[in-house]
């Protein structure tokens, strides 16, 4: 049963989330409040136990579990998913995390206090408790070397790059940022409602959270990175780490950026330039990824689908197909 006076909606979107979704859900459950919030779970027709896990938590009557007879992304996932939401704030969370309910109180009750915050996200760390990027500034081709070079995790084993990438995260107190990430994001229900959700032209792409924010940013609301709480966001786990799906989570990243690039009616010979970077990027990448094979043979394979990229960059550089899905 599902009252309609709740603070919070806590969406969570699971797709072959077998290894996750326990430890998500259960870290959620320790401190959390049923009067105050409700847990909708949107399946994304998963194939491993994902569903049978599930099935453990629906007799509790604050978590609401859909499941979809189709895979329909991130963002679709997402809006699908809020049209049963009742809170006055919803919560995007992946279920790859690790986090405690009286962290979204503490968020909630800044934006209590905060009226022009339109979104809000706590720090993430992985578990090991390397800081994540959580947050980012507007689209730029600087911001894209930046954030494809000194963000990267594997390179962070050249330790001139793991000392800017910390030097670029390091906040020490809340921060408007332009944009916030999709695995842990605090948003207005209203100003969901009012923007219509997440661009359904992004499948699986982190360009739709930038997008999200660029709109909440143009209704004159702040974004908010809160680094005083944290979450453990364990990383992409709702695909397998092969080839073939780090070339497919590539092809979707730039495609996100390239729709967002048209939507927002950046001049053609910008995309272009934007292509050149990526291409320039994935091809140094690629050879560090190489070199680093000795280490570690998953290197082999990131190596292999930043080369394929830039062919496929090469192939499509004309082409204005934006759509990532």
């Amino acid at each position: 049963m599902i009252h309609s006076n709740k603070l919070l909606s806590i969406i969570i979107l699971t797709y072959n989330s077998e290894k996750d979704i326990t430890d998500c859900l259960d870290s959620l459950l320790k401190n959390f409040d049923s009067e105050k919030a409700e847990i909708i779970v949107w399946d994304n027709n998963s194939k491993d136990r994902t569903r049978e896990i599930l099935s453990n938590y629906e007799a509790l009557p604050f978590v609401k579990i859909i499941y979809s007879d189709e895979n329909l992304g991130f963002a679709i996932g997402n809006n699908e998913a809020s049209k049963y939401a009742v809170g006055k704030y919803i919560l995007l969370l992946n279920a790859d995390t690790i986090s405690d309910f009286k962290i979204y109180e503490e968020l909630i009750e800044f934006m209590e206090k905060n009226n022009n915050v339109g979104v809000i996200s706590p720090k993430w760390v992985d578990e090991l408790g390397v800081t994540q990027k959580v947050f980012g500034y507007k689209f730029s081709i600087l911001n894209e070397i930046s954030g494809k070079i000194f963000m990267s995790p594997y390179l962070e084993k050249i330790p001139l790059i793991k000392l800017i990438k910390n030097k670029l995260l390091y906040k020490a107190k809340p921060t408007e940022v332009d944009w916030i990430g999709g695995a842990c994001a605090l948003i207005r229900k209203d100003l969901w409602d009012k923007i219509g959700g997440l661009d359904p032209n992004y499948f699986f792409s982190y360009v739709d959270m930038i997008d999200f924010c660029y709109q909440v940013r143009k209704l004159g609301y702040k974004c908010i990175y809160y680094p005083l709480v944290q979450i453990i966001h364990k990383g992409s786990k709702s695909v397998k780490r092969d080839l073939q799906t780090r070339i497919m989570g590539f092809k979707r990243s730039y495609l996100g950026c390239l729709y967002f690039l048209h939507k927002y009616k950046r001049g053609i010979l910008y995309i272009y330039l934007t292509k050149i970077t990526w291409i320039s990027i994935s091809f140094l990448k690629g050879i560090i990824a190489l070199s680093l094979t000795p280490i570690k043979t998953e290197f082999k394979d990131i190596a292999f689908a930043h080369l394929y990229v830039i062919f496929w960059l090469l192939k499509n550089f004309f082409s204005n197909n934006y759509k990532s899905t």
